[in-house]
């Protein structure tokens, strides 16, 4: 949570980590939030529902390489590249859904022709060379599914 003490009627950003491993099919997940009010029951829940497929099957439209990032030791003066490939018969639109804006820039290509690939070019902001961080960029492609793509991003300080 974005605050540490939330009065009444007040609003907070709350993050939500959803890890699915290497399990692939429907998955759904539903935290509990508590409050101060009553810490033995939950006060509401949110319920999260994928269909996680792997990364490099052959029937998605969109291949993306790499397909997670794992930083231990990486200088966050340079900047990162993620191809993307429209494995589609059609132009594919895409929209960046989230990313740790406070971290990263991103410049990312608005569509990709049918048989193409296309960069998308990751930069580290200064604040991210201080900190460890557990990330994922979202990417939404512009279909009937809205099928989401995550890149996992991960920076050991």
């Amino acid at each position: 949570m974005d605050k540490a003490v939330l009065p009444p009627g007040d609003s907070a950003a709350l993050e939500i980590v959803f890890t699915i491993g290497e399990f692939q099919g429907h998955l759904t997940k539903r935290p509990a939030i508590y409050t101060a009010a009553d810490s033995t029951r939950p006060a509401a829940f949110v319920q999260i529902t994928t269909n996680a497929i792997a990364a490099d099957n052959s029937e998605m439209t969109l291949l993306i390489t790499p397909q997670k990032f794992e930083l231990p030791s990486y200088d966050t003066r340079d900047s990162l590249s993620l191809l993307i490939t429209n494995r589609g018969d059609h132009r594919a639109w895409l929209d960046l859904v989230d990313f740790p804006s406070s971290l990263l820039e991103i410049q990312f290509p608005g569509s990709i022709p049918a048989h193409d690939s296309a960069a998308a070019m990751i930069h580290f902001r200064p604040e991210a060379d201080s900190v460890s961080f557990s990330k994922s960029i979202t990417i939404e492609l512009g279909d009937s599914f809205h099928t989401r793509y995550t890149i996992p991003i991960k920076h050991i300080h």
